[in-house]
C-alpha cells in the first residue's frame, strides 16, 4: 500500500466583515441622506465581468469599526488647507474612538489623506499608493478625496493587500471614476463630505469663532502654477478698471476690545505704504506686501500684484451684492501658502473678514463654517465644483462666482 502523504488544497477567502456584509450599491446610504440608484456611478461596460464596486456608508461609521484601535494619520502638508484637513481628521478619529499615533509600525490602522487631488500625472496618488503597498496587513482608510485616475494601474496597487482598503471620494465625479476602475476585493468605495467640515469639533475652530469680525473684504487666489498664475505685473501694466462708487479706505481699523485679541495681530503685517490714488475699487484693492510670518521680509509678490482680473471682479461682485461692505478695504493675497503666511495668521485673517472670495477649496470651507459670505471660483478641475454640489450648496452663505 502506498504511504504517500495526502495533500489537501484549500482556497483562501477574505476574512469576514466584522460588522456584516456590505450592503449592495442600490441600498448604500449617501452623506446627504439619500440612497444611491442602480445607475449611480459608471455602469458595467459591454462584456464586463466585474460587478459594481461595494459601497460604504458614512466615513464615521467605517472608522467606528476600529473603536479602541490605534491609527497612524498621514496627510500632505503642502499648504494651510492641508493643515486644516489634518486637524479635522484628528477630530474625526477621536469621535470614532480611534487613537492617533505617529509611528505607523505600531498602528493597527492606516488613515491617509490625498491633499488637493489624487491624480496620476502630478504625484497626487503617491501617498495612497505608498501606504497601500507598505502596510498590506493593516486596514487602510483613504479620507474623502478628489480623484483623476486614468493612466495609473490602480488595481495593481491594491492587488497584494491582505487587509481591506476603504476609499472615500468627496464628490460624485470622483466616485464615478473609482467605480469605473472596478478594483477587485479588498477595496470598497464610499462618498462623504470633505473631512475639513469636521473643523467645528476642534479647539482651533472655537478660537476663530471667538475672534470673528467684519473688518475687510478678503480675496484668496491660488498663485501656484498650474492651478494659479503668479501675478507680477507692475501697476502701469494693469488694464484700467472701471471707476467704482466704492469709497477709498486705505487701512483696516485696529480691532478694539478683548473679543478681537486673536485677530488684532494681523494689522502689524499689512503694508500701507502705497501712495494715495483717486477713490475707486481699483485703488482700494491691494496685497499685504510683507510676509505674514515671523519677521518683516517682503514676500515675492508686490502689493500691486493683487490686481488680478479675478480679484477685481470678485471685489466688485461682493460690493454689488452686499452694498453695506462698500466702505471696507479690500485685501487680496494667497495666504494659504506657508511661505507667505503663517498658519495662525491664515485663520485669523479669514475670521476677521466681512466676506471672502477664493478659488481655494479649504479657504471656502473655513469661511463658510465661520458664517462668512463666501464666493467660490470653481476653476478648471472637477474638485471645487463637485464639492460645492455635494456639500457647500447646502450652506446658504456660499455661491459660485
Amino acid at each position: 500500500m502506498s504511504r504517500a502523504a495526502k495533500i489537501t488544497i484549500t482556497h483562501v477567502r477574505p476574512p469576514a466583515d466584522p460588522v456584516g456584509p456590505i450592503p449592495p450599491v442600490s441600498t448604500a446610504p449617501l452623506p446627504s441622506g439619500g440612497v444611491t440608484s442602480t445607475g449611480a456611478g459608471v455602469g458595467l461596460g459591454a462584456g464586463s465581468a466585474l460587478p459594481p464596486m461595494p459601497r460604504l456608508g458614512p466615513l464615521l461609521d467605517t472608522l467606528r469599526r476600529f473603536d479602541g484601535k490605534r491609527a497612524h494619520l498621514f496627510h500632505p502638508r503642502e499648504d494651510h488647507g492641508d493643515h486644516l484637513a489634518e486637524l479635522a481628521a484628528e477630530a474625526l478619529l477621536a469621535a470614532a474612538g480611534v487613537y492617533s499615533i505617529k509611528n505607523p509600525d505600531r498602528a493597527d490602522l492606516m488613515v491617509v489623506g490625498s491633499g488637493g487631488m489624487a491624480d496620476d500625472f502630478k504625484g497626487g496618488f503617491e501617498p495612497i499608493e505608498s501606504f497601500a503597498r507598505r502596510f498590506p496587513i493593516k486596514p487602510l482608510v483613504v479620507l474623502p478625496s478628489s480623484f483623476h485616475l486614468h493612466a495609473a494601474d490602480v488595481a495593481r496597487v491594491f492587488m497584494s493587500r491582505i487587509e481591506p482598503a476603504f476609499v472615500y471620494a468627496r464628490e460624485q465625479h470622483s466616485i464615478d471614476i473609482l467605480d469605473s476602475l472596478r478594483i477587485p476585493w479588498p477595496v470598497s468605495i464610499g462618498l462623504d463630505h470633505d473631512v475639513t467640515f469636521r473643523l467645528p469639533e476642534t479647539a482651533y475652530f472655537q478660537q476663530l469663532v471667538e475672534s470673528r469680525a467684519e473688518q475687510y473684504i478678503l480675496i484668496v487666489e491660488n498663485r501656484v502654477p498650474p492651478n494659479g498664475e503668479p501675478q507680477r505685473k507692475p501697476m502701469g501694466a494693469i488694464e484700467p478698471f472701471p471707476r467704482s462708487t466704492v469709497q477709498l479706505r486705505p487701512t483696516v481699523d485696529p480691532p478694539r476690545g478683548s473679543e478681537s485679541s486673536l485677530a488684532a495681530s494681523h494689522t502689524e503685517a499689512l503694508d500701507h505704504s502705497e501712495p494715495s490714488h483717486p477713490e475707486g475699487m481699483f485703488n482700494r484693492l491691494r496685497g499685504f506686501g510683507r510676509k505674514l510670518t515671523s519677521g518683516f521680509v517682503r514676500h515675492r509678490f508686490p502689493p500691486e500684484a493683487a490686481h488680478t482680473p479675478f480679484a477685481r471682479g470678485a471685489a466688485e461682485r461682493i460690493v454689488a451684492e452686499l452694498p453695506r461692505l462698500r466702505d471696507l478695504p479690500v485685501y487680496a493675497d494667497d495666504i494659504a501658502r506657508p511661505d507667505l503666511c503663517s498658519f495662525a495668521r491664515f485663520g485669523e485673517l479669514i475670521a476677521g473678514a466681512a466676506a471672502v472670495a477664493t478659488d481655494r477649496l479649504p479657504v471656502a470651507i473655513l469661511a463658510s463654517l465661520l458664517d462668512k459670505p463666501t464666493w467660490v471660483r470653481p476653476g478648471t478641475y472637477h474638485k471645487v465644483r463637485g464639492v460645492f454640489r455635494q456639500s457647500l450648496t447646502l450652506r446658504k452663505n456660499v455661491r459660485l462666482i
